[in-house]
């Protein structure tokens, strides 16, 4: 698609260039740099940090298995960073929002997992949403460039709730 026609306007426009900045190494144009944030660093900012470990409970099996999620094991690490601050409308207005929340059919039509895979017109708008942006920041801030991507992000809706993963993989 050339970089003058969007599906997904500049939402879609703000992905692709998160997109290159991940792949490229030499992007000069990459805004984000590497990390030093550290746990103690969050915490020293206002951050809560929760780590648990604990069995798998077994209502989650099924709806972990469907997305991909281990859950076999003698343990289930879980880690909460709670914002000091409120999150809600990172998603918001969104590609979901605007496309497909809006949507009184959609639960029939689309029920359980989604996946948007990489290189596609709605993997792309998904990065350029706040939620995306964030995690695609992560990725930059946590990696050397080129050595990582996201290679797809998977969507689905439990109790009426969004929850959107995505898969971080080395480049080979």
């Amino acid at each position: 698609m050339t970089p003058n026609i969007w599906k997904y306007g500049e939402r879609q426009k703000a992905g692709a260039m998160l997109v290159n900045w991940i792949s490229d190494p030499r992007a000069r144009d990459c805004q984000v740099s590497r990390s030093k944030l550290t746990a103690q660093d969050l915490e020293s900012r206002g951050y809560t940090i929760r780590y648990t470990s604990k069995s798998l409970n077994s209502k989650y099996v099924e709806p972990l298995s469907q997305v991909g999620l281990p859950t076999e094991g003698e343990f289930y690490h879980h880690i909460d960073i709670e914002a000091p601050f409120a999150t809600v409308g990172f998603v918001e207005p969104s590609l979901y929002d605007e496309n497909v929340n809006g949507d009184p059919y959609f639960y029939n039509e689309y029920p359980g997992v989604r996946t948007w895979n990489h290189d596609t017109d709605e993997y792309q708008a998904l990065l350029g949403t706040q939620i995306g942006k964030i995690s695609a920041s992560l990725v930059l801030g946590a990696f050397t460039r080129g050595t990582r991507r996201i290679s797809r992000v998977v969507t689905w809706i439990n109790d009426s709730l969004l929850y959107m993963r995505f898969d971080i993989e080395l480049v080979r």
